[in-house]
C-alpha cells in the first residue's frame, strides 16, 4: 500500500524484500535504512519499539463484514502462521474441528503446521499466536 509505505519512508525506514547474494526473496519487509533489521513483514504491528520508530504503527485497519449464517468462524493469527499457510490451508487445516465444536485443537493444529513449515524452511521459527473463533 503506497500510503504505507510513504509513511516508513518519511520515518526513516524503507521498504523491500529479503535480499541474499542478489537474490530476492519472501515478502516486503521494513527494514532501518542500510542496515538489516528489524525485517517485519507488516506495516502495523503492537510492541515493536524499533519498527515503531520507522513509521510502522498501531492503530489496526478496520474492515467490517457482516457475520451470516453462512459464517463458520474467524481465525485471528500471528504473521507466524501466514508467512507460510494461505486462507485455503488454513480453511482446510480448521474446517475438521469446527465439525467437532473444538476451536482448541484447530488452534492446536495450525500451530503445529506453522512450526512445521519454518522448521522446513528456516533457521529460526518466528512467533506463532491463534485464536480460533467458531459461530
Amino acid at each position: 500500500n503506497q500510503d504505507e509505505m510513504d509513511r516508513i519512508v518519511k520515518s526513516g525506514g524503507e521498504v523491500s524484500q529479503f535480499e541474499e547474494d542478489g537474490i530476492k526473496s519472501g515478502p516486503f519487509r521494513v527494514w532501518k535504512k542500510n542496515e538489516m533489521y528489524p525485517g517485519i513483514a507488516m506495516s502495523r504491528s503492537i510492541g515493536d519499539l524499533v519498527a515503531t520508530t520507522l513509521g510502522v504503527i498501531p492503530e489496526p485497519i478496520i474492515i467490517e463484514k457482516e457475520i451470516t449464517p453462512g459464517t463458520k468462524f474467524i481465525i485471528l493469527a500471528s504473521d507466524g502462521v501466514w508467512e507460510f499457510l494461505d486462507n485455503k490451508m488454513v480453511k482446510e487445516l480448521v474446517m475438521p474441528f469446527y465439525l467437532k465444536n473444538d476451536p482448541e485443537g484447530a488452534c492446536k493444529a495450525l500451530i503445529k503446521e506453522s512450526t512445521k513449515w519454518w522448521e522446513n524452511e528456516d533457521v529460526v521459527v518466528d512467533d506463532i499466536t491463534v485464536i480460533a473463533i467458531f459461530f
